[in-house]
């Protein structure tokens, strides 16, 4: 995941931004997903001004350096759109389950048809994922304990089991939150 993205969504949503302000936004909204530190989000926010992705407006402070307020240029709209209109690439684990959610975060620029079609393959892949996990069934952990004394072979097996039952638990409430917000969305259109 790319945190040109992320910061181009935040600032399309939150115009006039620090690169302070940026990383409270990261903090308190994709923090769950995806996490980025100062040092990381100023080299970017250069890299993006480079580019003409964002132009800085520099806000006088009294005893500090000038503020610097970033908003995202024509060019920047065009470079995330692009990304958000980037078909997704799928993997199997929790990685692939932020980087899907942090894109889905940003989406609220896109038309419902678009943003459907993307719930609708997310829905589509962890239903997949979650089939694949149950068909497993620690087929391969069982066969690697299979030689251990019954004692620490079901001790293994009772913890990989708990994680087992947390893992398909998991993938199911991806796959509920995104047919609820499938049906919110289709609910508001009807409005």
């Amino acid at each position: 995941m790319k945190i040109d993205y992320v910061l181009l969504g935040l600032i399309r949503i939150n115009p006039n931004s620090s690169g302070y302000q940026l990383r409270g936004m990261i903090n308190n909204s994709t923090g769950y997903f995806f996490t980025a530190h100062l040092s990381q989000i100023y080299p970017a926010l250069r890299k993006m001004l480079d580019n003409g992705w964002l132009k800085v407006e520099l806000l006088p402070q009294d005893g500090k350096p000038d503020a610097k307020l970033y908003s995202i240029l024509p060019k920047g709209e065009e470079a995330l759109d692009a990304w958000l209109n980037e078909p997704f690439k799928f993997g199997m684990g929790r990685s692939t389950s932020d980087e899907y959610i942090t894109k889905l975060m940003f989406m609220g620029h896109m038309p419902n048809d678009k943003l459907l079609a993307y719930i609708d393959a997310g829905i589509k892949h962890f239903e997949k994922e979650r089939r694949e996990i149950l068909e497993s069934n620690l087929g391969p952990e069982k066969e690697s304990v299979e030689w251990l004394a019954p004692d620490i072979r079901n001790r293994y097996l009772t913890i990989w089991g708990n994680e087992f039952d947390y893992i398909v638990k998991e993938t199911q409430s991806r796959i509920d939150r995104l047919t609820a917000l499938k049906e919110a969305i289709l609910a508001n259109q009807e409005k």
